[in-house]
């Protein structure tokens, strides 16, 4: 992992490796999983928003860049 090359999962900010040896690359990008790219684009979505809504309950307990960090819609 230290070598490979990075793309970002915008949604959530992750940095998430494009290609290692002997992986599947669909394994990496579960976008590329998903035969119906829409419906992937949806639940992505669908999660971010259950996430913020979660974390809301915790926001005035943290710090600026925490709440900065997560997911963006």
């Amino acid at each position: 992992l230290k070598n490979a090359q990075y793309g970002t999962f915008e949604t959530f900010g992750l940095q998430i490796p494009t290609a290692i040896e002997s992986i599947p690359r669909e394994l990496l990008n579960l976008g590329l999983a998903w035969p119906d790219r829409a419906a992937f684009e949806r639940e992505v979505r669908k999660l971010a928003g259950m996430f913020q809504k979660a974390f809301a309950l915790y926001e005035k307990d943290v710090e600026e860049k925490v709440r900065l960090a997560g997911p963006h819609l």
